[in-house]
């Protein structure tokens, strides 16, 4: 028998991506799983938004 993962509510996500659709679409599924989500189109936004507030998980698009 496999153990539930832990749930990830509460995290505070920043998604950046050049992607407005897929910025949209994953913030949307991460805040239906309980996560406060933060947004950044490229990485100088994302640099600024993480000083000023913590994030607990970073997702970015590997090319932009």
């Amino acid at each position: 028998m496999t153990a539930e993962p832990p749930p990830i509510t509460n995290l505070n996500v920043l998604i950046v991506d050049d992607d407005d659709l897929f910025l949209e679409v994953l913030a949307l599924e991460m805040e239906a799983l309980g996560c406060s989500v933060q947004v950044a189109g490229d990485g100088a936004a994302a640099l600024r938004q993480v000083q000023l507030a913590p994030v607990d998980v970073l997702i970015t698009d590997w090319q932009m």
